[in-house]
Formats: C-alpha cells, sequence, structure tokens
C-alpha cells in the first residue's frame, strides 16, 4: 500500500472529507429554504447539537519536559436549553476524540452559553463557556468561540464555529478548535 492511500485512511482526512461533504450539501441547500415571514430566533425552544470539528491541543513542558502538540478530529455532543428572551441557550454537553490506533484522545464535557444575534435565516453567535477536560490529562478551563448559523427552518439550522480555549491542572493547555454542526429544535419559538 502506498503513503499516499495510507493518509487517506487516517481518521483526521476521513473527517475532513465528511466535513467538506457537509458543507458542501449547505452550500446547495441554502438559498430559499426558509419562508420570507418566518422569524427564526430560537427563543424558547430546547435543541440538541451535534458537531464534528477538528482541535488542535497544546501542552507547554513543565520543567524540562518537551511541549507536546496533539492535533486531531472531535464529536460534539449538546443539549440546549432557552436562556430567556434574548434569543441565547445554555449548553450541555461532551466533546470526545480518538487519537492513534482508536484510543481516546480526548474527553471533556463542557457548559457554555451561547448569544445569538439575528432572526432571520443568517445569524452570527458568541459563546462562552467551561469544559473539564478528563482525558488525555486532566484540567479545568474556559473556552471563547464566535460563528454563523444558517436556519432552514424554525426547527433546523447548519452552522461553522471556531474557538480557543484554556485550561490548568496537569499543567497549561492551550487549544483552538475549528468545526461544522447541525442544530434540532424542539418546541415553538417565543413560547
Amino acid at each position: 500500500m502506498s503513503a499516499s492511500h495510507s493518509n487517506m485512511d487516517r481518521p483526521s482526512a476521513r473527517l475532513g472529507r465528511a466535513l467538506a461533504g457537509l458543507a458542501a450539501a449547505l452550500a446547495l441547500a441554502a438559498p430559499g429554504t426558509a419562508s420570507a415571514w418566518e422569524r427564526l430566533d430560537h427563543r424558547g425552544q430546547p435543541s440538541i447539537t451535534l458537531s464534528p470539528g477538528y482541535e488542535h491541543l497544546i501542552r507547554p513542558g513543565r520543567s524540562g519536559e518537551k511541549t507536546t502538540s496533539s492535533p486531531g478530529g472531535f464529536a460534539e455532543l449538546a443539549f440546549g436549553l432557552p436562556g430567556g428572551d434574548d434569543g441565547g441557550e445554555g449548553l450541555f454537553g461532551l466533546r470526545w476524540g480518538a487519537g492513534q490506533g482508536g484510543e481516546s484522545r480526548l474527553v471533556a464535557p463542557f457548559v457554555a452559553y451561547r448569544i445569538f444575534a439575528g432572526d432571520e435565516e443568517w445569524k452570527t453567535f458568541f459563546d462562552v463557556g467551561a469544559f473539564a477536560r478528563i482525558q488525555p490529562v486532566w484540567a479545568v478551563g474556559a473556552r471563547l468561540g464566535a460563528g454563523v448559523q444558517y436556519d432552514f427552518t424554525q426547527s433546523f439550522g447548519a452552522f461553522f464555529a471556531a474557538g480557543g480555549a484554556a485550561g490548568l491542572g496537569d499543567g497549561l493547555q492551550v487549544g483552538f478548535d475549528a468545526g461544522l454542526g447541525l442544530q434540532l429544535r424542539f418546541g415553538t419559538p417565543g413560547q
């Protein structure tokens, strides 16, 4: 088997192809899917969010140790609860990522608050949150992120998000991430 063929079978290569496919599907489906009169602001709607992505985690070395850098894919599953009349939501979720040979590279439960700007199909958002990284080494920290979301209907949307995080525990940890996601909402907005 050639080296180029084995690179195509790596989990990060498969994740990249999946993200590219999702982006292409979103681009084709985006024009004109929500009616012009429909308000798409998420008020009062709980949600489930699924987001595959890529994270680069850096752990500076301590007292003579080398700095380690571990890039890789992740999957994130979150449950969202409405955060009041501003259209924001509280997120409670888990981020998991696989490393070399299938071992767990990342396990991190998190809480966050997502603030949306806009009530039309396209909207931006800002995330502020906290996490507890359990693997590969433990840490507690904060994450800030931003993104853009397109809502196909009042109950379904897709988004791109990116952010940065820093944590302390078993040494300092700094991470940068980006990913695409899908959000399924329940109930009637504004209730």
